[in-house]
């Protein structure tokens, strides 16, 4: 998630090494097609404008992200994050950069919605707070399956109803198919809740986001697929 200097640089290299080879190829192709002065002329322009068509492409993503961290953090946010997230609250501040930056890459990438509801941006650092916080120890790690995240006023139940608490009824989920693959939705007080004094380990937030990251390996069997082996 975080494109760190090493990071970075590996990503430069194999794109243009990519766009390297497949403008060399293409030219030697237009080249044969026409072997001529006029035809060489073409195909160095041709694999010129390839080349760089494909190294903006493969970098696009990193250059991005780079452009996000880039800009000042909202104050309004930071104090939204320190009052709210006590995890955050108690980071050394070289660290508190660092989780602004990957809840700044987030809130760019996977869009929010309330269903029913109105979100402000406290929702949406509580949900990018829940995202980051089980894998800030691991800044490289990218929730390639999740679209989306919605926002529900209430619990529900399995038609997506609202209804009177119960066992039955969910407070949040990971969609694994269909319609809902790669969505979460998550109830708003719930969510709200699960980062006040009161609520001690239960946090619906992280819980469906543990679940997101339980579930990269295609199955629920609390090891992530690409979760370091030292840490097994």
């Amino acid at each position: 998630m975080i494109p760190d200097a090493r990071r970075v640089s590996a990503t430069r290299r194999w794109a243009m090494s990519e766009a390297g080879l497949l403008a060399v190829i293409t030219a030697i192709i237009l080249f044969a097609l026409n072997p001529s002065g006029r035809g060489f002329s073409l195909a160095s322009v041709v694999a010129t404008g390839l080349a760089a068509i494909i190294y903006r492409a493969e970098t696009r993503i990193i250059r991005r992200r780079q452009s996000v961290m880039s800009k000042p953090f909202p104050p309004s946010w930071e104090e939204i994050l320190r009052r709210r997230i006590p995890y955050y609250a108690n980071l050394e501040e070289p660290e508190r950069q660092r989780f602004q930056h990957m809840v700044s890459v987030f809130l760019d990438e996977k869009p929010i919605y309330g269903v029913g509801c109105t979100i402000d941006d406290t929702c949406r650092l509580l949900v990018a707070s829940s995202a980051i916080i089980p894998i800030f120890a691991f800044p490289a790690w990218e929730y390639t399956t999740l679209r989306k995240v919605l926002v529900r006023p209430e619990a529900f139940d399995a038609d997506f109803l609202p209804g009177n608490p119960s066992p039955m009824m969910a407070l949040g989920m990971v969609g694994g198919g269909g319609l809902l693959d790669g969505v979460m939705i998550l109830s708003l007080p719930e969510l709200l809740s699960g980062y006040t004094q009161s609520a001690g380990k239960h946090n619906v937030g992280i819980h469906e986001f543990a679940h997101l990251i339980d579930q990269s390996n295609g199955s629920i069997d609390g090891i992530p697929a690409t979760l370091p082996r030292e840490c097994l």
